[in-house]
């Protein structure tokens, strides 16, 4: 009996003395962590633990609450000037959670966002509360499973195909509608129901043959400033126009391409616009959708003489290397994740990068001295004029 009362007593210590060597771990590993982090990630959990406790206090202060009373809102179909808080507390409420777009998916706030585009126009409070909409419509797309709530509303893909036709020379508008079109259509399925509505692809092909005509617009306008002497501002506005054009194109071909490559793949018969595109002078063959190409911008090499145009077109050069270099860097971290990477990949992705930096600076070589002849040109022009 001693004997079993002193194993049970001995097991019992053992049990308490793991316990306590578990608990000191464990103390010892958040110590760490919590040095580790730093003052900014501290603050970060005391003000989540914060608001945790507050949304627990007013449950009617959380995003959840405020997403439901705007959903209410947008439901009643109340005036869009009275709308503008509800769709900026459904806009951040998206954003920050998946629960608010679930909310939204499942109680029919898509199809009152439908209803609410309709009838918005091109005033500026309008456009506010277009932008916001979208952006709902963008962060609940980015889930998944709530793509086809999106695509099943009311009249959507046609919604949104008139918002593309009616703000085309609204930048921000047009790609934040082309951004939501794209994410429908990447779903399975979606782009081969496209292709079956009637009249989608040709109202597409219409709205890029009115963007090709402003293109080609901007540029002979450009290309007659050219021609001119001295400098003008709507030249900067004009080159503005050109990029943010073609941005719109590529973007618009791209969604283009990607249905009628579902509805060749499965022999879906595409109603295309009656006219030829713009810059094209025979017909296209059947069931292709090859839109012309818009016109070439100027070479990096080509310096224009408006002072505008040139400074616009180099911040632009500037902003697209910066672009690509940013994206080799991202490719390159992806791959590291994957697997370790080679000396020979990372060689090229450095003498990438490394090309890159040196056309930029070639550029500018050649810029600087176009400035230097026009600079020397000038002066022997003006000494000979008071030869003579």
């Amino acid at each position: 009996l001693q004997s079993r009362v002193r194993m049970w007593l001995a097991r019992k210590q053992k049990e308490a003395t793991l316990q306590g060597i578990a608990r000191l771990q464990a103390l010892w590993r958040g110590h760490a962590v919590r040095m580790k982090d730093g003052r900014p990630k501290a603050e970060a959990r005391r003000r989540l633990h914060a608001a945790a406790v507050a949304g627990a206090r007013n449950p009617h202060r959380t995003i959840g609450a405020r997403v439901r009373e705007g959903l209410a809102q947008l439901m009643a179909r109340k005036d869009p000037a009275q709308l503008s808080q509800a769709i900026s507390a459904m806009e951040l409420g998206t954003h920050y959670s998946r629960a608010c777009c679930e909310i939204i998916a499942a109680e029919g706030g898509v199809s009152g966002l439908m209803r609410l585009i309709r009838v918005l126009n091109r005033s500026k409070p309008h456009l506010d509360l277009l932008m916001g909409v979208l952006n709902v419509l963008n962060s609940i797309c980015r889930h998944p499973s709530l793509v086809p709530a999106v695509f099943c509303a009311e009249d959507c893909i046609c919604v949104l195909t008139e918002r593309l036709q009616f703000f085309r020379d609204q930048e921000d508008v047009f790609m934040s509608a082309i951004a939501v079109l794209r994410q429908l259509l990447e779903y399975p399925g979606h782009a081969l129901e496209v292709a079956r509505m009637p009249n989608i692809i040709k109202q597409w092909e219409g709205i890029a043959q009115i963007i090709l005509r402003k293109i080609d617009m901007e540029q002979k306008y450009i290309a007659r400033l050219e021609g001119q002497k001295g400098s003008d501002y709507s030249a900067k506005e004009a080159t503005r126009k050109v990029i943010c054009g073609a941005k719109q194109l590529e973007a618009l071909q791209s969604m283009i391409s990607l249905v009628m490559a579902e509805a060749n793949a499965h022999h879906v018969e595409v109603v295309h616009h009656n006219t030829l595109p713009f810059g094209c002078h025979q017909a296209l063959p059947t069931g292709s959708v090859n839109l012309s190409q818009p016109p070439p911008l100027p070479e990096p090499s080509w310096v224009p003489k408006n002072t505008l145009v040139r400074y616009t077109l180099r911040d632009i050069q500037i902003r697209q290397q910066e672009q690509q270099l940013a994206a080799l860097a991202a490719a390159a971290a992806a791959e590291e994740e994957e697997s370790p990477r080679s000396p020979r990949s990372a060689t090229k992705y450095i003498s990438s990068a490394t090309a890159g930096v040196a056309e930029a600076a070639k550029r500018e070589a050649e810029f600087l001295q176009w400035q230097a002849r026009r600079a020397a040109g000038r002066a022997s022009e003006s000494s000979r004029s008071k030869h003579r």
